[in-house]
Parts: structure tokens; C-alpha cells; sequence
């Protein structure tokens, strides 16, 4: 499935403060559980070479 910048801009275009704010919260955690997930992995791989 591509979703497209455009799509997503469409669909936030009606949300209520409150869903945009659940979203804007989504996507923080989001990226910090990402950066946290790839420093783990990092700190592993440089512990523990294939």
C-alpha cells in the first residue's frame, strides 16, 4: 500500500484538536521508541560481532 505525503495531509485536514494532538503525541513516542531501538541495536552489534 503507498500512502502518499498528499493522502495523509487530506485525511488530518478534518481532525478535531484532540485527534490532532493524539497524532502529533503518536508520532513522538514513535520516534523516540525508533532512536532508542536503534541504539540498542547499535550498542549490540558492537558488543557482539557476526
Amino acid at each position: 500500500m503507498t500512502i502518499t505525503k498528499q493522502d495523509v495531509l487530506r485525511k488530518i485536514d478534518d481532525l478535531s484538536e484532540t485527534e490532532l494532538r493524539i497524532i502529533y503525541t503518536f508520532i513522538e513516542e514513535f520516534r523516540i521508541a525508533e532512536a532508542e531501538r536503534n541504539s540498542h541495536v547499535d550498542f549490540y552489534s558492537d558488543q557482539y560481532p557476526r
